[in-house]
């Protein structure tokens, strides 16, 4: 009699899967199948991006601009591709036009009481580990 209650249990599940398996209602037999297609990961894309990077865009005379490579970003709902990368520029040139005027720092009254108490006053300056060492000299 136990055998009889189980009965009905695989016999369900078995009668489930079929349902599963079958489409509620027919497809008509005109209905356009998908197209073939090929997928590309966006790691593959990731990965074939990065064998050309980075690059290096020299301008005679003025800077190096080297492009690091980009990240790429899927934007499916413009169907396009976006890439983000960070440029360096670097040159004598570049540096000598661009920090011409630059003051990095000013030695406040404070700073000079002392050393002009002493007949001193700032001579030459030191770029070190620590920072920037300003020696002092005798006031001509």
């Amino acid at each position: 009699m136990r055998r009889r209650r189980f009965l009905p249990i695989p016999l369900c599940l078995a009668l489930t899967r079929l349902a599963r398996a079958q489409p509620a209602t027919p497809e008509p037999e005109d209905a356009p199948q998908p197209a073939p297609h090929y997928k590309v990961s966006a790691a593959q894309l990731q990965s074939s991006v990065a064998q050309r990077f980075p690059m290096r865009f020299p301008v005679p005379g003025l800077m190096n601009l080297d492009v690091q490579m980009p990240q790429l970003r899927l934007l499916p709902a413009v169907n396009r591709l976006g890439a983000v990368m960070d440029v360096v520029a670097a040159g004598p040139a570049l540096a000598q036009q661009t920090l011409l005027e630059v003051v990095v720092h000013t030695l406040r009254a404070q700073d000079l009481a002392l050393p002009d108490a002493l007949g001193m006053q700032p001579g030459s300056m030191t770029v070190t580990d620590e920072g920037l060492t300003i020696g002092f000299v005798p006031k001509r």
